[in-house]
């Protein structure tokens, strides 16, 4: 079994803060005052993946139809991490395309 099939994906504040549209500052900040789970590694915050589902997702009204509105986000990222011919894009990939869709 590899490895990181063992252990949830997590992002760096920095990851975090560009798909959130915020300052890598305003995810530190979130996270000293708990609402945002994360783990310190260092100097450095690594967010799971559950910890950004769960900021809230449900509570848009965009989302009260959907029963686990967490699950349904996270299909939606993980079919966006794929290009069209189903390999997995690169973070920067992933990141440049979040960056241009606004």
């Amino acid at each position: 079994m590899a490895l990181t099939a063992q252990y949830e994906k997590t992002y760096t504040a920095e990851e975090v803060a560009e798909l959130l549209h915020c300052s890598p500052g305003g995810v530190r900040s979130m996270i000293r005052r708990g609402n945002l789970r994360a783990i310190k590694v260092g100097r450095r915050y690594l967010i799971p993946e559950s910890a950004i589902d769960a900021l809230g997702f449900s509570n848009l009204k965009l989302f009260a139809d959907i029963k686990d509105a967490s699950e349904y986000v996270r299909k939606i990222r993980r079919a966006a991490e794929l290009k069209p011919d189903g390999r997995k894009k690169s973070a920067k990939e992933f990141i440049d395309e979040i960056k241009t869709v606004k």
